[in-house]
C-alpha cells in the first residue's frame, strides 16, 4: 500500500525477522510447543491483514494517491529480495507442519503483495486515484487473512488440545 514506505518496510522487516525467529527456535523444540508456536506464527502473518485493511479504510477516507513511481520502484525492489526468499521456501509450501507451512505463506503472500503493489503503480501512473492501491490493500489484506486462518486452523488439528470448546 501506498503509505509511508520506510515505516512500513521496516516493520516488514521486523515481522519477517520475527517469524523466521520463531520458526528458527521453535525447530529445537518438543512437538507440542512447536505446534503452539504455529498459532503465533499465525498471528504474525495476521499483521499485514490489519495493517493492509486500516490503511484501505485510511485511504478510502483520505482519498489521498500514492506516488506511483516510488510505489512500483519500491515493490519491485522488495519483490526480487522477496521472490529469492519464496523460492527458496518452496519445498515447504505442501509441509505437514503448520509452523513450516506458515513460513512459506507469509514468503509467498509477500511477492504476491510486490506484485499487486506493482500492479497499483502503473495503474496509478494512468488513473491518478487513490482506488487502485484501496483495491490492492483489501487484496493484500484477504490474502494474508486466509494465510493466517489456513496455519490457525492446521495447528489446531495437529494438537487437540488446541481446539476450541464448540459448545461455548
Amino acid at each position: 500500500m501506498g503509505f509511508d514506505g520506510t515505516r512500513a518496510g521496516r516493520y516488514d522487516v521486523l515481522r519477517v525477522y520475527l517469524i523466521n525467529l520463531l520458526v528458527l527456535t521453535a525447530l529445537g523444540w518438543s512437538l507440542a510447543s512447536r505446534r503452539k508456536a504455529s498459532i503465533g506464527l499465525a498471528g504474525l502473518i495476521l499483521i499485514p491483514a490489519i495493517a493492509a485493511f486500516g490503511t484501505a479504510i485510511w485511504k478510502m477516507i483520505s482519498g489521498e494517491p500514492p506516488e506511483p513511481l516510488t510505489l512500483s520502484v519500491t515493490a519491485i525492489i522488495a519483490m526480487v529480495i522477496n521472490l529469492v526468499c519464496a523460492i527458496l521456501l518452496m519445498n515447504l509450501r505442501k509441509a505437514d507442519s503448520a509452523l513450516t507451512r506458515g513460513v512459506w505463506l507469509a514468503a509467498r503472500n509477500d511477492v504476491l503483495a510486490n506484485l499487486l503493489i506493482l500492479a497499483a503503480g502503473v495503474v496509478t501512473v494512468f488513473w491518478f486515484s487513490a482506488w487502485p492501491d484501496i483495491v490492492v490493500g483489501l487484496v493484500i489484506g484477504a490474502i494474508n487473512l486466509t494465510a493466517a486462518k489456513e496455519v490457525y486452523e492446521q495447528a489446531r488439528a495437529e494438537d487437540p488440545e488446541l481446539e476450541m470448546d464448540d459448545d461455548d
